[in-house]
């Protein structure tokens, strides 16, 4: 009975928390032939500059299929428009997903969900995120290749690393003909987390629950400072992974992932569960402290043998 509950939790709450496919292996060969231009962020304020040096010093550190060039929004969207195939492009925006409903209002002026007198439309909930898109411009419309959501647009030089390292490791695996189910390799990931110590940012726990982790996680893990946190990622310090929050572009919603510290590689996937909707939602920044016995829970991750 206790197994049949947890199997309906996990359905329910984990699903199938895909969030990208390998890229195509024509778009990746084609990648090689052409120009990355990566958008940069507007505006002259100090936070905007430094953000924009920190994009350029990680992907020349990272990029490694072709060239590289850093352009303003409206050298991008000159790119676009021209169908211009000499390059590919890595856009950045803040994005809020919104699910727009229909209600009624009745002769009595009562709201209602029944479609009975005059309609209007709604905002249920929202989700604010922060996307990164890889176009192919073509002499059509541009081909979106693959996306890496984050969380938030509160970006730092870990965020940008993590982009194009999922960004590497997809491309490598189109090029290379990795099948999907060894590139996301559930009894692979089980055993590497439990070989590696897991870093815990403390401000993703509250602090009551902190104390509570090894209740539900047996493997070795540790909570840290947000310092000690970058640097367990910026070093990509090998036997470490770490757990990182970001936002599933399949399913819309944010997710948290354990994160190899020294590739980028996901290892596990999970859900906040329990959100409450009809209103909005920013990147919730407190993880349940119960759901990290199902980090190397098999039956659990099976749901989400398609995450990339």
């Amino acid at each position: 009975m206790k197994l049949s509950v947890l199997f309906c939790f996990l359905t329910c709450s984990l699903a199938v928390m895909a969030q990208y496919d390998v890229p195509k292996k024509e778009y990746c060969d084609e990648l090689k032939n052409r120009t990355l231009a990566i958008e940069l962020l507007e505006g002259n304020s100090e936070t905007v500059t430094n953000l924009n040096k920190t994009l350029k010093e990680v992907f020349t550190d990272e990029w490694k299929w072709s060239g590289i060039e850093f352009l303003s929004k409206s050298e991008i969207d000159n790119i676009l428009d021209s169908k211009n195939t000499n390059y590919f492009v890595l856009r950045q925006s803040s994005t809020a997903k919104e699910d727009i409903r229909r209600g009624y209002i009745d002769k009595y002026g009562r709201r209602s969900n029944v479609g009975i007198g005059s309609s209007y439309s709604y905002v249920a909930f929202s989700f604010a995120y922060y996307d990164f898109n890889l176009l192919m411009p073509t002499n059509k419309k541009p081909i979106k290749v693959m996306d890496v959501g984050l969380a938030n647009g509160d970006l730092a030089r870990i965020d940008f690393l993590y982009v194009a390292q999922q960004l590497n490791r997809h491309i490598k695996a189109s090029i290379d003909e990795v099948g999907m189910k060894e590139f996301y390799n559930i009894e692979r990931n089980i055993e590497a987390c439990k070989n590696k110590k897991i870093i815990i940012l403390q401000d993703f726990i509250k602090g009551k629950e902190r104390a509570k982790i090894g209740n539900y996680y047996k493997g070795e893990y540790e909570l840290v400072d947000y310092n000690a946190y970058q640097d367990v990622i910026l070093k990509q310090t090998p036997g470490n992974a770490y757990v990182k929050i970001i936002w599933s572009n399949q399913h819309k919603l944010y997710v948290w992932v354990v994160a190899d510290a020294e590739t980028g590689e996901t290892l596990s996937l999970l859900s906040f569960g329990g959100v409450k909707f009809g209103h909005n939602h920013k990147a919730n920044d407190i993880i349940k402290v119960k759901h990290f016995q199902y980090i190397d829970f098999k039956k659990g991750q099976k749901f989400n043998d398609k995450y990339n």
